[in-house]
């Protein structure tokens, strides 16, 4: 099954804005509709299809739960009232919202790869070159991200303050930094790595990337 089941009931904070309650209401008795298309659907095929349904209701739904800001809400709730409670204009909704706003926060890939920890791993003399060996021109890649992005944070952690402990044991400049605090990182993509690959004017990934 797709997802958390709405609440019937909004928070308190959502319920006095005007129009939210009726908005939201189209969308809980839309997920007990396509719940009851999904008991009765013939095929496998079927059933999947039925159950990403399922999934676009929900992602609107808790959006009435979660929205950060009024002017979201509002905006939300717009345009769930702009449907009228039509079925497929919801789901046509809540499929943009899949496509659009929830798909920054999924990874292009997996885990940072692990650097090399290779004995023959050169050592710089000092900082300074390591950063100019981490910034030579490359094609772009994950490890070149990685990369730039180690330099542009002083090679540590923004959130922990801890030094990235395969950078430091490149660097003694790194390593009397950290004063022991030092740790593996990982690069974090506020954008997904795949939305400013590949992209050129006028190509279909361009305008992908443009709407993110």
């Amino acid at each position: 099954m797709f997802g958390t089941p709405l609440p019937s009931e909004l928070h308190l904070r959502v319920q006095h804005r005007a129009g939210a309650v009726s908005a939201y209401q189209m969308l809980f008795r839309l997920e007990k509709t396509v719940l009851d298309d999904i008991d009765s659907a013939a095929t496998k095929s079927e059933r999947e299809n039925t159950e990403r349904s399922l999934m676009y209701c929900r992602i609107v739904g808790h959006f009435f739960h979660h929205v950060p800001t009024d002017e979201g809400l509002s905006h939300l709730v717009r345009e769930v009232a702009s449907t009228g409670g039509d079925k497929q204009k919801l789901l046509d909704l809540g499929k943009l919202y899949y496509n659009h706003a929830l798909r920054v926060f999924r990874a292009a890939k997996g885990r940072t790869p692990a650097q090399s920890s290779h004995p023959s791993r050169p050592s710089f003399g000092t900082l300074a070159d390591l950063i100019k060996a981490k910034l030579q021109d490359a094609p772009q890649s994950h490890k070149t991200s990685t990369d730039k992005a180690l330099v542009r944070d002083g090679f540590k952690c923004l959130i922990s303050g801890a030094y990235d402990i395969n950078s430091a044991l490149q660097s003694a400049e790194l390593k009397r930094a950290g004063r022991g605090n030092l740790t593996p990182t990982q690069c974090a993509h506020i954008f997904s790595e795949s939305t400013n690959v590949g992209v050129s004017e006028g190509s279909s990934q361009a305008n992908y990337a443009a709407s993110a």
